[in-house]
C-alpha cells in the first residue's frame, strides 16, 4: 500500500507552466495556470486532465480566462466580481 500526499499548488502550477512552455501553449496570465492546480486539487493525474480538457476545447495554443471558465463551464472571474 502506497499513501500519496496531495502535491501542493505552487509546484503543479510551474509543472503546467513548465508543460505549456514546452509545447508551445500560452497562458493570457499566470493565474490559469495556478487555477488549473487549483481544480486538480493536489492530484498531478486530474490536474493534467484538466489541462487536457481545456486545451481540447479552445483549440490548443492558447488560454485565457474565459476560454477556461468557459472549457470547464465555471463562472468568470468578471462575473464572480459583478
Amino acid at each position: 500500500r502506497y499513501d500519496f500526499k496531495n502535491v501542493p499548488v505552487d509546484i503543479l502550477s510551474a509543472h503546467v507552466q513548465k508543460i505549456a512552455q514546452a509545447e508551445g501553449i500560452k497562458f493570457s496570465t499566470p493565474k490559469i495556470a495556478t487555477r488549473l492546480a487549483e481544480l486538480g486539487k493536489g492530484s498531478v493525474r486530474d490536474t493534467l486532465s484538466i489541462f487536457d480538457q481545456v486545451l481540447g476545447l479552445t483549440g490548443g495554443t492558447s488560454v485565457t480566462e474565459e476560454s477556461l471558465a468557459q472549457a470547464l463551464g465555471l463562472a468568470s472571474t468578471g462575473a464572480m466580481r459583478d
